[in-house]
């Protein structure tokens, strides 16, 4: 067991429990809110079978809580997403979806739902690449991680994720840019040190995941100014 990781279990034992329990946790959610959803549904249904009940307010309050149970239910889909990639095979990935799912999972950190403006930028067409997905989360999870600790020491939190293809020719890859307002990064270093972060715990977790998926991936990393970017093939190398 490595130093980091006996770290991570020690510090953060009651978040490590949570993860192991999440997909138990989930289920639990989950079918209590789809029974609230169904019988709303058929409440909904039988308005006019009630004359009795005319008061709007009562149903503009029933719509309420049907739109609640829908952002509920619209956060527990994010997670089941992420149960989806499982497994060690690769598989056809748009990054552009994958990229929505993953901001959407970050809004579950209240400072970067609330603070930060957000943009994905993307071509005309959807860039698809076939790669092991549990990896490629792991490594956009690590980068927009290490790009929100920044922003909490910037002033106009702006957060800009970009994808192009290479203007290689020779490369059939896909160009992700993880870009952000605020303090640059120490220049000329291809790794993050821990002690110029403002979490530096934080960081030394977030930049070994970052480093090791980009290098399970076959992806090219490179950080320089505010910038992290990563070049990932659209295929798996033969």
């Amino acid at each position: 067991m490595t130093d980091l990781y006996k770290r991570l279990c020690t510090e953060n034992f009651k978040e490590f429990l949570v993860g192991c329990l999440w997909e138990g946790v989930l289920h639990n959610i989950n079918s209590p809110l789809q029974v609230i959803s169904m019988n709303l549904e058929l409440l909904k249904m039988k308005k006019d079978a009630y004359p009795s009940i005319s008061s709007t307010s009562f149903w503009e309050r029933i719509e309420q809580i049907g739109d609640s149970v829908g952002r509920i239910q619209s956060i527990a889909n994010v997670l089941t997403k992420r149960k989806e990639f499982r497994g060690g095979e690769s598989t056809a990935i748009i990054l552009e979806e994958l990229f929505k799912n993953e901001l959407e999972f970050w809004n579950s950190d209240l400072f970067f739902k609330h603070n930060i403006k957000k943009h994905l930028i993307n071509g005309k067409t959807s860039h698809v690449v076939i790669i092991e997905a549990p990896i490629l989360i792991d490594l956009i999870d690590s980068a927009l991680a290490i790009q929100i600790a920044m922003l909490k020491v910037a002033k106009g939190q702006e957060l800009i994720l970009t994808l192009q293809i290479s203007e290689d020719q020779s490369k059939d890859s896909v160009i992700v840019l993880f870009d952000r307002t605020g303090p640059p990064f120490p220049p000329e270093k291809e790794y993050l040190d821990p002690s110029d972060a403002p979490d530096p715990f934080f960081f030394e977790l977030c930049s070994h995941v970052l480093q090791s998926s980009a290098k399970r991936l076959g992806c090219t990393l490179s950080i320089e100014g505010t910038t992290i970017t990563v070049e990932i093939p659209k295929a798996p190398r033969p």
